[in-house]
């Protein structure tokens, strides 16, 4: 009976934890009033989990800007549902294809920005809405 114990405990102490799943939604008017928004647009995520980014409005299409290395780029198909595993840790920096220009822009932290915070840090939106939302999403790394 100890040795079925002992041999149940070790498989669960070893079994791999359970990956989440995040939802970002990908929306017309966030519920602030922020219009062309993911919500959330920053995403705190660990190595292995999975974003779903929602098509909730039409006219929308989920795509990498920046990932860290190592990491697959994604471009999904406007109006159409994409699942990406985060597979490195970093920072991965997304974009309405669509509505970039208007500031639809979004980020995922796995685990922890350091390793990809200088691509970060050096990338120059262009636009006053976007450089201000890129910003915001700048500081809330720092908040942490």
């Amino acid at each position: 009976m100890k040795s079925l114990m002992l041999a149940a405990a070790i498989a669960l102490s070893t079994a791999p934890a359970f990956a989440a799943e995040h939802v970002v939604k990908m929306l017309n008017v966030a519920k602030d009033g922020t219009r062309m928004a993911f919500e959330p647009s920053l995403v705190r995520a660990k190595t292995g989990d999975t974003v779903v980014f929602e098509p909730v409005d039409g006219g929308h299409a989920a795509t990498s800007v920046i990932v860290p290395s190592g990491a697959d780029t994604w471009e999904a198909p406007l109006n159409t549902e994409a699942r990406i595993t985060v597979t490195k840790p970093g920072v991965y920096l997304f974009k309405s294809r669509p509505h970039f220009a208007l500031g639809m822009i979004g980020m995922i932290v796995v685990d922890s920005p350091d390793s990809n915070r200088d691509a970060i840090n050096s990338f120059k939106p262009r636009g006053s809405l976007m450089r201000k939302r890129f910003e915001a999403l700048k500081r809330q790394l720092k908040s942490r």
